[in-house]
């Protein structure tokens, strides 16, 4: 899932990937215009998903969620 603003970053960015050309590429590959699709866009909504803050879980409360579960 991805926020608002994730999806308007991304927008902006398929703007400048999705051109005539990428398409006309995409589709005179028709058995490859998936991985060729992938190929173009994925990297855009890795980049933007690790923009995202790092969680972080101490051991001490995985610890004490499992007690919790276990009890």
């Amino acid at each position: 899932m991805f926020t608002r603003e994730e999806v308007d970053n991304v927008n902006q960015n398929l703007e400048k990937i999705i051109t005539p050309v990428f398409l006309e590429n995409m589709y005179a590959n028709y058995e490859n215009r998936y991985a060729i699709a992938n190929l173009g866009m994925k990297p855009l909504f890795v980049s933007v998903i690790k923009q995202r803050k790092k969680l972080s879980i101490e051991t001490k409360n995985v610890i004490q969620a499992i007690d919790e579960l276990a009890a």
